[in-house]
């Protein structure tokens, strides 16, 4: 049947080459696609496993009862959704509509007794061309998709649904413009602050079908990233998955909402632990690098070669990893090393400014008391002491 849907649409193909290709004998009349999803509109709903055998139940009641007025009715399971497509004929359109009735009444009653559990029924358009199946498909879906609008357990016509507002295709692009923005910057707030935006709008201006063609869009723009991230459950197929099967499954606009603001949510958090852990691997080695070299004379050019990364962007790294740049911390290090070396050697403030990487010994120790808050020479009483006492014994 998918075959069917989506490889013929050309408009000139015969219903001969379609029974000589396909092997499927349709005849001169009606062609339609219907789509079933079973929704557990409440958290107290059975477990779910029982829907395999609930589908293939609800695809023989639905043969038997419009075999003999139909001339072909093909099926299929698309994730969780039931797909059906009809060839019947013209003057039995609404014969056809009262059966569809009778059906999902029978359906009502078997899963009445699961809890929560509702049948929705979108139909598309009847078409006279057996190449408008694909047309009737999206009908179909987009009155599957209504029920968010109007709730689920009924059938919904898809040109007996109420017209549903369509933004501009300059509102559009305008969204999708701040989306991708958001996306590219890894922002999750001004995401949020678009979508919120798109939602704020009242139920009954709502742009439905434009928003799940946007959210759609959105699930395209997260799998194509530019980021690589170790991680196998951020895989594309992953996240088309994840937000196609919650926008299938939405029953409201809070649920449609969140089909995309969650996995969103979960993806910008990883790619953000993710550039931390590959930041914070060449500051580690930067770090390593200063602990062993500080009395050396060295400079961000030096660490940034070491590390393959430019300068610039090792020093951006550096101080989101530290709370300093990188010749603060090479400083305050060297003025750490230089505080001992002058509680417990006898060495003098020069010789102690040019053992720890300082080449002026002025600049030292001004840059001392910038750090330390008094002069080198002017250390507390008792570390004083402990000085002259070592120049005595020696």
């Amino acid at each position: 049947m998918k075959r069917i849907i989506w490889e013929i649409q050309d408009s000139s193909v015969t219903l001969d080459h379609v029974t000589e290709e396909y092997g499927i004998d349709f005849k001169p009349g009606l062609f339609r696609i219907l789509c079933i999803k079973l929704d557990f509109a409440n958290q107290g709903a059975d477990n779910p496993d029982h829907m395999g055998s609930l589908n293939k139940k609800l695809i023989s009641m639905f043969h038997e009862d419009l075999a003999d007025l139909c001339y072909q009715t093909l099926s299929c399971v698309e994730d969780s959704t039931i797909c059906f497509g009809v060839n019947y004929p013209v003057m039995a359109d609404s014969r056809f509509q009262a059966c569809l009735t009778e059906f999902y009444q029978k359906a009502y009653n078997l899963l009445d007794m699961f809890a929560g559990l509702k049948i929705t029924i979108g139909v598309g358009t009847a078409y006279p061309e057996v190449s408008s199946f694909s047309r009737s498909y999206k009908d179909a879906t987009d009155a599957l998709y209504y029920r968010i609008l109007a709730g689920c357990g009924q059938i919904l016509f898809y040109e007996k649904t109420a017209p549903v507002p369509h933004l501009s295709l300059e509102e559009k692009e305008a969204y999708l413009h701040q989306f991708r923005k958001a996306v590219e910057s890894v922002h999750f707030a001004d995401f949020m602050a678009t979508l919120n935006q798109l939602f704020f709008k009242p139920r009954h201006l709502f742009p439905l079908f434009d928003v799940i063609s946007m959210m759609q869009d959105i699930c395209q723009m997260l799998m194509h990233m530019d980021i690589s991230l170790d991680q196998g459950e951020l895989s594309p197929d992953y996240l088309s998955t994840q937000i196609h099967y919650a926008i299938d499954n939405a029953l409201s606009l809070e649920s449609l909402k969140a089909a995309v603001a969650e996995p969103v949510s979960y993806i910008f958090e990883n790619i953000h632990k993710a550039i931390q852990a590959q930041n914070a691997r060449p500051v580690r080695t930067v770090l390593r690098y200063i602990k062993e070299h500080y009395t050396d004379s060295i400079h961000l050019e030096d660490a940034a070669l070491l590390v393959s990364l430019s300068p610039a962007y090792l020093s951006n790294i550096f101080k989101k990893e530290t709370g300093k740049n990188f010749v603060d911390y090479l400083n305050s290090y060297r003025i750490e090393h230089a505080k001992t070396k002058l509680k417990e050697s006898n060495l003098s403030v020069n010789e102690i400014a040019y053992f720890v990487g300082f080449q002026d010994a002025r600049y030292f120790s001004k840059l001392f008391k910038k750090i330390r808050g008094h002069h080198p020479k002017g250390l507390p009483q008792d570390i004083q002491l402990t000085r002259r006492k070592g120049r005595d014994e020696t």
